[in-house]
């Protein structure tokens, strides 16, 4: 009988630590995306209702042509010619539900999100990448703009992928003259959809040209055609800008942003750019969407060391960090364009970016080399607390549910009234759904608030008048509505009213209420012209053009605003 043989062990090769350490982080990387893609989706699904400026927009692109879309548009509303193209595709694939209307910020959120991990690791240690990829997956206004019907999500995407680009071109990536013209085609495809992203284009090109005399490359004319290219297309994209816009527009935007625009005397810039800062990183109010919600000291701290180390480290990719930021504030000093994160959502990744190397930097210098590199992963438990105190998701202006509750209980022979500011979302959700009845639209008149009454005095003698509110408060530090409530109090009888559900956190939320306006004894109590206003206002005619005005006024509005412009708000 054969004695049994075993086999000889087979040597299995050790594990690679380098290669189960990429992959560790690797994994990381997607963990975080999929964290970010959960709270994108989670907005956009949410299916809040269209806000003030959202409602201005949908009706550019529903009421419009593809080729009216290449022209002014009204209300006071700017954006790229590609984004409402796109826009309008996708309501005429879908129709015109809220969640078609943003599915292009949405698809561009998503893609930002994809693009910046393989932009942070072209500057950041492993770690730190990954670190700063978990902060824009939880940033609340990056989050909060990937579902909203503006195109400032395709700004972040945008200036992402020009970064991606122009920094693989300064880690030695030769230019030829197929890959010159192809960046060409990619500069003026950027610029059809967003109009923040000349400022990555005009700070990328400079970058390049120093790059190429400094590091004296060879294909450094390539280099130079290149940017000067760029150049071109952004002076071409400003022009359309100015051309896209009315005079009353400009002058309009000019009045609206001016509190953004950097202060002529020198002892307001301080102050100035302390209080933009705090806005943009820690928040005005608690709650704000356009803000990170970081700790103000520490995250300005962080922010202003990783901009140093990064030129100490490589001028070149320092300067494509900090370059934009300083063109937006000299665009700002110039009263051009204001500073502040809604349009300048694309500068977050470049915040984001700084921070991460600065916490690195004072990490590794703290712990050492090898224990420092893990520093930045504490960005982790920060940015969460920052969500943590706006989670997904955000509902304002909630008008829908609102609308839907008055046509299921609205009866033949009512009226409607339509407070002014809601003017926009009404008209809108008439695409959505049918509002049929006797609708009253109703006038801005920031002038005199009496006026406010005189409108609500033509509703006098109804039986039923349903009366709609939305982006009402304090606006001008005057309660619009609060004086028109209690003028319906004091001359009629309240038969119902309805909020929007207790999701909407916001202070301006939406409501309707049904009045009885019928009885001779209550109408008698008071009128328009006798009923006391209490609060101080200010008056402000040229705060009723753009998108206030849902229906042309004849106010006179556009004037206002060209002279409020020309007296230097």
């Amino acid at each position: 009988m054969a004695a049994a043989t075993e086999e000889a062990p087979i040597d299995q090769p050790a594990a690679d630590p380098a290669e189960i350490a990429r992959l560790a982080w690797r994994w990381a990387v997607i963990v975080a995306i999929a964290v970010g893609v959960g709270l994108r989706a989670w907005q956009y699904f949410a299916q809040a209702s269209l806000v003030l400026d959202e409602a201005a927009v949908a009706r550019n692109v529903l009421d419009r042509s593809v080729l009216g879309l290449l022209t002014p548009l009204d209300y006071a509303q700017v954006a790229p010619p590609g984004f409402l193209l796109l826009v309008k595709l996708a309501t005429a694939l879908f129709g015109p539900a809220e969640w078609a209307l943003r599915l292009t910020p949405f698809i561009f959120g998503l893609a930002a999100l994809l693009l910046f991990p393989l932009v942070a690791r072209r500057f950041l240690p492993r770690p730190a990448a990954v670190a700063a990829t978990f902060m824009f997956a939880a940033a609340v206004p990056a989050i909060f703009y990937s579902a909203e019907l503006k195109q400032y999500s395709g700004d972040v995407a945008a200036a992402l992928a020009v970064l991606w680009a122009v920094s693989r071109l300064l880690d030695a990536a030769p230019v030829t003259r197929r890959l010159m013209i192809a960046l060409w085609v990619f500069g003026f495809v950027a610029l059809l959809f967003s109009d923040a992203v000349a400022f990555m284009l005009a700070a990328s090109g400079a970058v390049l040209v120093a790059d190429a005399f400094l590091r004296g490359r060879l294909d450094r004319w390539n280099r130079i055609d290149l940017a000067s290219g760029w150049a071109v297309e952004v002076l071409a994209a400003v022009a359309w800008g100015h051309h896209s816009m009315t005079p009353a527009d400009r002058a309009y935007m000019h009045v609206f942003w001016a509190a953004l625009f950097v202060p002529h005397r020198l002892a307001a810039v301080g102050p100035w750019l302390t209080t933009v800062a705090r806005g943009t990183f820690s928040g005005r109010q608690p709650g704000s969407i356009e803000s990170l919600h970081y700790p103000f000291v520490v995250f300005s701290v962080l922010f202003l060391t990783g901009v140093v180390t990064l030129f100490r480290a490589d001028l070149t990719k320092g300067a494509l960090i900090a370059g934009p930021v300083a063109l937006v504030l000299a665009a700002a000093a110039a009263d051009l364009y204001p500073f502040m994160t809604r349009v300048g959502l694309f500068m977050v990744p470049l915040y984001l970016i700084a921070v991460a190397h600065g916490t690195d930097t004072v990490s590794r210098a703290c712990l050492g080399k090898r224990a420092g590199g893990f520093g930045c992963l504490l960005l982790v438990p920060l940015s969460t607390a920052a969500l943590l105190t706006r989670l997904p998701p955000f509902l304002s202006e909630h008008v829908r549910p609102v609308l839907q509750y008055l046509e299921a209980h609205r009866q033949p022979g009512d009226a409607i009234w339509v407070y002014y500011a809601g003017g926009q979302g009404f008209e809108y959700y008439e695409h959505v759904f049918p509002i049929a009845g006797d609708v009253q639209i109703g006038d801005c008149d920031r002038q005199n608030p009496r006026g406010y009454l005189h409108q609500v005095d033509l509703e006098r003698g109804r039986a039923r008048v349903w009366f709609v509110f939305s982006h009402f408060g304090g606006n001008f530090h005057f309660d619009e509505r609060g004086l028109i409530l209690g003028y319906l109090d004091a001359i009629g009888r309240k038969l119902d009213e309805f909020h929007a559900p207790p999701e909407d956190r916001s202070e301006q939320v939406a409501a309707v209420y049904l009045y009885d306006l019928a009885d001779p004894g209550t109408l008698a109590h008071s009128s328009a012209t006798v009923f006391p206003i209490a609060g101080k206002f200010t008056p402000a005619r040229w705060s009723c053009y753009g998108v206030a005005s849902p229906i042309p006024s004849g106010n006179g509005a556009a004037g206002a605003v060209m002279r409020k412009a020309a007296q230097g708000s």
